[in-house]
């Protein structure tokens, strides 16, 4: 993901309002979120491929939706996100599991999904 192509604070990507970047990865930038126009929703975990149309950030999407573990992340919602210049980035969002990210945003239990 290009620097200009990052979403900043304040944006919406989908339903999601980006609050912060937390962390980054070798194909995907991790950012804290909640659903917009609704303050008082859960912060969640929103990742964003680093390229446009990355296979296998598509495939971690799709294994995210199928897999039911207290240790892994509980997928909550996925799509696509225009940046500025046309560029489009997948995005996965979870809620639950991923202890260090977590604790980031301030879960303080970990239950199964």
């Amino acid at each position: 993901m290009l620097l200009d192509d990052m979403p900043q604070p304040g944006t919406t990507v989908g339903p999601w309002l980006i609050l912060e970047r937390m962390d980054s990865g070798s194909f995907g930038v991790v950012f804290r979120a909640r659903r917009a126009g609704h303050p008082e929703a859960p912060p969640v975990a929103l990742k964003m491929a680093r390229a446009p149309r990355d296979p296998r950030f598509l495939r971690e999407a799709e294994l995210l939706q199928r897999v039911r573990h207290p240790s892994a992340p509980q997928y909550e919602d996925q799509g696509l996100w225009t940046a500025p210049n046309g560029h489009r980035y997948p995005y996965v969002v979870c809620a639950q599991g991923w202890l260090p990210v977590r604790r980031r945003l301030g879960f303080t239990q970990c239950t199964a999904g």
